[in-house]
């Protein structure tokens, strides 16, 4: 699994990278950090990980659903490429997704949060996670990674086209005065980027003159830092909307989930 990690880093599959290892960390654990072989991976082995998500790690049905999907994956690729047994050891776990509540707030909670500003004391970086929550609700619950790899040339026509990261189904959102209010408060930080919003502002420049070879590896670089910078602004944003959750009274905790 880890040859399949380097392997969808050098493609610039960060974000799939990360639930990879994400997986492979969690199931290390539960070994107690102990190397099996790939014709270990039986039926029981696996129902004693899915006992370990649910009894000691303590997570959702869908988390374990998610980690036990990720190594199936990895699974069924090594028996493609003859390095595993071909047998279903992922037959008796539950490998779905369980329909989740609706962690919706009341229309009230989302006017006190358009009412927050830096009158009653937001730091811009609290600003801009009150911005954001705001344009997903705005944009039809819009996940952030669709959100944070916006393009300026995406909108034109009164519209804002884009392709769901996820599904792949391309949506065009009618553009309105109060989207275009939040994208111009943030100009001057996304005046030499491509993107509509601040998120991913490091540099894009692959080498300019340099050999073919530099440039590759230059514009590996620039995808693995837009992968850091991508990962730092969605955890900055988890904190600070969980403190203006909480400021102004929102029942659990308030994510970007919630505006979906």
């Amino acid at each position: 699994m880890g040859l399949l990690i380097t392997t969808l880093r050098e493609n610039g599959q960060y974000h799939t990278m990360r639930h990879y290892k994400s997986a492979l960390n969690s199931y290390m654990r539960f070994r107690g950090y102990r190397d099996i072989a790939l014709g270990d991976i039986s039926t029981e082995e696996m129902q004693s990980y899915e006992v370990y998500l649910r009894s000691v790690a303590r997570v959702c049905d869908n988390t374990s659903s998610f980690y036990l999907r990720i190594l199936r994956a990895a699974y069924n690729k090594a028996v493609e490429k003859g390095l595993a047994p071909r047998r279903n050891s992922f037959g008796k776990v539950y490998t779905g997704i369980a329909k989740t509540r609706k962690r919706a707030i009341p229309v009230e909670s989302v006017r006190e949060i358009r009412r927050l500003g830096p009158l009653q004391g937001l730091t811009p970086k609290q600003e801009l996670a009150r911005d954001t929550f705001l344009m997903c609700f705005y944009l039809r619950g819009i996940s952030f990674m669709d959100l944070a790899y916006l393009r300026k040339s995406d909108l034109r026509d009164g519209y804002l086209h884009y392709t769901r990261s996820k599904t792949g189904q391309r949506l065009s959102v009618r553009w309105e005065r109060e989207m275009q209010e939040i994208v111009e408060k943030y100009r001057l930080q996304t005046a030499s980027s491509p993107y509509l919003l601040p998120f991913l502002s490091c540099d894009k420049a692959s080498g300019g003159g340099a050999p073919r070879g530099q440039k590759r590896e230059g514009r590996q670089r620039n995808r693995q830092e837009e992968a850091r910078v991508y990962h730092n602004a969605e955890t900055r944003l988890a904190y600070h909307l969980g403190k203006l959750g909480a400021r102004i009274g929102v029942k659990g905790r308030l994510t970007l989930y919630v505006a979906r």
